[in-house]
């Protein structure tokens, strides 16, 4: 199954080479549809260089040209907010369709998606740190969601870490570690906490009986206490704060009184406690029998607490120590905001301490490999489990904070991974500027994205120049007019490169500290062949001014020819011979003295 047409906003977008689809919008005079327009949908030839169970699109345009947009109407598919429709077809070309069958007529000749015993959701995933989901879907992942405690950066990474954490034990279990060897691999979990997130909040003040006993507990945790002995001071800590009795009670105008009521009631509840399953499996619940919290902080290589002013080294695991359900344990009891959880490279290297680039790498490869067990199996509307083989992979501009050389390798990553789960259909949908990911993609696989003359989106048939995009080099790509408009080049360097050319194209006489500008631009241009014609040309005015010189030297050369005539003609014409005879002498020895 995969998305093959979508049209939105008076515009068709096909999304597989192995079909050409077009829609013939008529419209009555008050703007309405015909109810005869008609849909075509025509096969096509088509070489398939990825996997039977992976298809491929790109979209690719410049800023504003709708890219974001298009991948947002995608997202609409399963919400009653798109206007449009979508054709499906599957592997035995039956075609199915997404959207108003009342409003486009023709699509009732098909087969709706939602509408079949065998086919229903198409769940989606949806990469982006900054764009959220604005709808709960239970087939959109991963939801982007805050609360009072986590905000959505948080989020994110627990998410992410689940998710390594979740697929090592699986990868480890299938014998397929390998896949992530040039990856970040968790090898150790160090757990903080944050003393400051367990005081008293602004505008709270603590009765006194309260007082000392807080004062008691924090006391305690400065003196160098067992594992053990810490986890149940910071247990008291949460339960004295998250209790309304512990504040002192405040008289308000109307005669009622509270208890510093500016707190909600699971403020300061340690970990996570959404489901009974997470209650069971948390240290801070007296549902948790003690010997299996005993046997889980057992596990820790660290005996006794290391405090500093404002965190306490809580734990620290070996990853092989623990199993899937200490691992659940160490997650529902330690998402909360007043803990940290790192995970720790066999070279120490943290994740949270990876660059933007290095975590979203991380991050989407071990998202999409977990994508089977987030959303592979989800409730429908009448609450029976439903087991999906298809999948669209979102992923909007995937190149930002990455290296060029990751650019050029995430398609085939990313591949590897989906391949990891052969069973499974999937439509990998990208939005980029990459040149470096177009060169992994045929053309029939992409969609380029324009706008007209005045300035509305319209799909153009490929590159400005007609050249295949798969297998081309990066200066090919970039060199065409549907990128680059205007040459390659940066605009503050061509600006002073043309300054330079100007000078050197000028037929007046240039000064050296104009000399010298030409000569320091020249100095640092990386282009070759501009390079060595500025240097032409300055060597040419150089070159220039040396015949001027030259020229000079031949002047003031003839001019003493003829004052040394003049001079032998006054000598001639005005001494007498005794005169000339001392004039003689003296010149000789002038002469001999030099």
């Amino acid at each position: 199954m995969e998305l093959v047409y979508l049209w939105v906003e008076e515009q068709d977008f096909n999304f597989s080479p192995r079909f050409e689809c077009k829609f013939y919008a008529e419209y009555d005079e008050e703007e309405n549809l015909e109810d005869d327009c008609k849909l075509e949908i025509k096969p096509k030839e088509y070489i398939n260089i990825f996997p039977s169970n992976i298809n491929i699109t790109a979209i690719v345009g410049k800023n504003g040209t709708g890219k974001s947009t298009l991948l947002r109407d995608i997202r609409l598919l399963h919400s009653n907010f798109f206007d449009g429709f979508a054709i499906f077809i599957d592997k035995d070309n039956n075609i199915f369709y997404l959207g108003d069958d009342t409003k486009y007529k023709t699509l009732k000749k098909y087969t709706h998606l939602y509408r079949t015993k065998t086919i229903r959701y198409f769940p989606l995933f949806d990469y982006s740190f900054t764009d959220s989901n604005l709808f709960d879907w239970s087939f959109t992942y991963p939801e982007k969601q805050t609360n009072r405690n986590r905000n959505i950066f948080k989020n994110e990474i627990l998410r992410n870490q689940k998710n390594i954490l979740d697929n090592y034990y699986i990868l480890k279990k299938n014998n397929q570690l390998q896949k992530f060897n040039d990856f970040f691999q968790p090898f150790k979990i160090k757990i903080t906490c944050n003393l400051e997130s367990l005081t008293l909040k602004d505008g709270m003040t603590f009765n006194e009986t309260s007082e000392n006993t807080y004062n008691e507990l924090k006391n305690k945790l400065k003196n160098k206490l067992l594992i053990k002995d810490t986890i149940d001071t910071l247990k008291a800590l949460s339960i004295l704060l998250n209790d309304s009795s512990s504040y002192k009670q405040t008289s308000l105008e109307d005669g009622f009184s509270n208890s510093n009521n500016f707190i909600f009631p699971n403020d300061y509840l340690l970990g996570r406690r959404e489901t009974e399953e997470e209650e069971h499996n948390n240290i801070w619940e007296d549902k948790m029998k003690d010997e299996i919290k005993d046997k889980f902080l057992s596990k820790s290589s660290l005996k006794d607490i290391i405090l500093d002013e404002k965190n306490i080294n809580l734990l620290k695991f070996d990853i092989d120590d623990l199993n899937e359900s200490y691992m659940d344990i160490l997650l529902n009891s330690f998402s909360s905001e007043e803990f940290t959880i790192e995970l720790i490279d066999k070279n120490n290297k943290n994740l949270n301490s990876l660059s933007f680039g290095e975590q979203q790498l991380v991050f989407i490869l071990n998202q999409i490999f977990h994508l089977e067990k987030d959303i592979g199996r989800f409730r429908d509307d009448n609450d029976e489990l439903y087991i999906s083989d298809n999948f669209i992979v979102l992923l909007d501009e995937i190149d930002i904070g990455f290296h060029p050389d990751w650019q050029k390798r995430i398609i085939q990553y990313i591949i590897d991974f989906l391949n990891l789960l052969p069973s499974k259909k999937f439509h990998l949908i990208f939005s980029t500027h990459s040149p470096f990911l177009l060169s992994d993609i045929p053309k029939q696989n992409i969609i380029f994205l324009d706008k007209d003359k005045k300035g509305n989106l319209q799909v153009v048939d490929g590159l400005k120049e007609k050249k295949e995009t798969f297998g081309a080099n990066i200066h090919t790509l970039l060199s065409d007019g549907f990128f680059m408009s205007d040459g390659l080049m940066g605009e503050f360097a061509k600006g002073k490169i043309d300054e330079a050319i100007k000078l050197l194209n000028s037929s007046n006489k240039l000064s050296e500290d104009e000399l010298k500008y030409c000569e320091q631009i020249i100095s640092i241009i990386g282009e070759p062949v501009i390079k060595n014609q500025l240097q032409r040309m300055l060597d040419s005015k150089r070159l220039s001014k040396i015949d001027t010189i030259n020229e000079k030297i031949k002047n003031m050369a003839y001019e003493l020819e003829i004052l040394k005539k003049y001079q032998s003609k006054i000598i001639n014409d005005e001494l007498s011979d005794k005169g000339k005879k001392r004039y003689k002498e003296r010149f000789i020895d002038d002469k001999n003295s030099k």
